[in-house]
């Protein structure tokens, strides 16, 4: 059986908001990192490759962005943060599979979104034909 997703439009009360903008800001804190990070090995490669032998690393860590200077990341549940990684590894396959360009940095306009799973909501019935996250 295949994965399916679904895309939704919340409508989120004042609290909700302030949460979501915050995990929204987070995921993309380490969307970007990844990219910077990206970038940052890709002109090392192009200097010292022929000295080390190694290539830059593709993969969706993320522990090395938390540190004391974003202690701020600890706030928010490590899922959304390691789905910021994994949105900047489904990107860099699209690259490599020729569908896309390299990933990019996002900037803070735009349309936001953010990436959660199963681990993090829970859908509750009102009781009138509606649900509440």
């Amino acid at each position: 059986m295949s994965m399916i997703g679904h895309r939704f439009r919340c409508y989120p009360g004042r609290q909700q908001e302030n949460i979501l903008l915050r995990w929204i800001g987070c995921q993309r804190f380490i969307y970007n990192s990844k990219v910077r990070e990206d970038r940052y090995f890709r002109a090392f490669a192009r200097k010292a490759l022929s000295v080390t032998g190694q290539k830059p690393p593709i993969d969706q860590q993320y522990s090395q962005f938390i540190g004391p200077d974003t202690a701020w990341l600890r706030e928010v549940p490590s899922q959304v943060l390691r789905n910021g990684a994994v949105r900047w590894k489904q990107a860099y396959s699209r690259f490599f599979q020729k569908l896309s360009g390299r990933p990019t940095i996002h900037g803070k306009g735009g349309e936001q979104g953010v990436w959660l799973t199963r681990e993090l909501f829970a859908f509750e019935d009102d009781g009138e034909g509606g649900y509440h996250l």
